[in-house]
Protein backbone atom coordinates (compact mmCIF):
# COMPACT_ATOMS: atom_id res chain seq x y z
CA UNK A 1 0.00 0.00 0.00
CA UNK A 2 1.31 3.44 -0.89
CA UNK A 3 1.33 6.08 1.81
CA UNK A 4 1.75 9.57 0.40
CA UNK A 5 4.77 11.44 1.66
CA UNK A 6 5.65 15.13 1.72
CA UNK A 7 4.74 17.16 -1.34
CA UNK A 8 7.61 17.81 -3.70
CA UNK A 9 7.88 20.04 -6.75
CA UNK A 10 10.12 17.52 -8.51
CA UNK A 11 7.78 14.79 -9.84
CA UNK A 12 10.44 12.30 -10.98
CA UNK A 13 12.16 12.30 -7.58
CA UNK A 14 8.85 11.58 -5.85
CA UNK A 15 8.07 8.70 -8.24
CA UNK A 16 11.52 7.13 -7.77
CA UNK A 17 11.24 7.51 -4.00
CA UNK A 18 7.87 5.75 -3.73
CA UNK A 19 9.07 2.79 -5.82
CA UNK A 20 12.23 2.29 -3.81
CA UNK A 21 10.44 2.29 -0.45
CA UNK A 22 8.26 -0.79 -0.86
CA UNK A 23 7.90 -2.83 2.28
CA UNK A 24 10.33 -5.80 2.04
CA UNK A 25 7.74 -8.09 3.60
CA UNK A 26 5.21 -7.07 0.92
CA UNK A 27 7.79 -7.62 -1.83
CA UNK A 28 8.66 -11.08 -0.46
CA UNK A 29 5.01 -12.15 -0.17
CA UNK A 30 4.30 -10.90 -3.69
CA UNK A 31 7.23 -12.91 -5.08
CA UNK A 32 6.13 -16.00 -3.18
CA UNK A 33 2.54 -15.73 -4.40
CA UNK A 34 3.69 -15.12 -7.97
CA UNK A 35 5.91 -18.22 -7.89
CA UNK A 36 2.99 -20.26 -6.54
CA UNK A 37 0.70 -19.04 -9.34
CA UNK A 38 3.37 -19.83 -11.93
CA UNK A 39 3.56 -23.41 -10.63
CA UNK A 40 -0.21 -23.92 -10.39
CA UNK A 41 -1.09 -22.34 -13.73
CA UNK A 42 1.85 -23.57 -15.78
CA UNK A 43 1.20 -24.84 -19.28
CA UNK A 44 2.06 -28.38 -18.19
CA UNK A 45 -0.62 -28.51 -15.51
CA UNK A 46 -3.22 -27.02 -17.84
CA UNK A 47 -2.69 -29.52 -20.68
CA UNK A 48 -2.11 -32.60 -18.50
CA UNK A 49 -5.73 -33.91 -18.68
CA UNK A 50 -5.94 -33.51 -22.47
CA UNK A 51 -5.18 -36.24 -25.03
CA UNK A 52 -1.54 -36.13 -26.19
CA UNK A 53 -2.16 -34.69 -29.67
CA UNK A 54 -4.43 -31.97 -28.33
CA UNK A 55 -2.06 -31.26 -25.42
CA UNK A 56 0.80 -30.71 -27.87
CA UNK A 57 -1.21 -28.23 -29.97
CA UNK A 58 -2.56 -26.33 -26.96
CA UNK A 59 0.90 -26.21 -25.43
CA UNK A 60 2.40 -24.81 -28.64
CA UNK A 61 -0.32 -22.18 -28.98
CA UNK A 62 -0.12 -21.09 -25.35
CA UNK A 63 3.66 -20.88 -25.51
CA UNK A 64 3.46 -18.75 -28.63
CA UNK A 65 0.93 -16.32 -27.15
CA UNK A 66 2.74 -16.00 -23.82
CA UNK A 67 5.99 -15.28 -25.67
CA UNK A 68 4.35 -12.67 -27.88
CA UNK A 69 2.34 -10.86 -25.22
CA UNK A 70 4.96 -10.90 -22.47
CA UNK A 71 8.02 -9.94 -24.51
CA UNK A 72 7.94 -6.38 -23.18
CA UNK A 73 7.80 -7.35 -19.51
CA UNK A 74 11.36 -7.69 -18.30
CA UNK A 75 11.84 -9.13 -14.83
Amino acid sequence: MHVPGKRSNNRSAAADDSLSQLDPEFRYSFQRNFQFLERVFSIDTIVKPLPPAMAYNVSRNLSFFTRIFTQFFVW
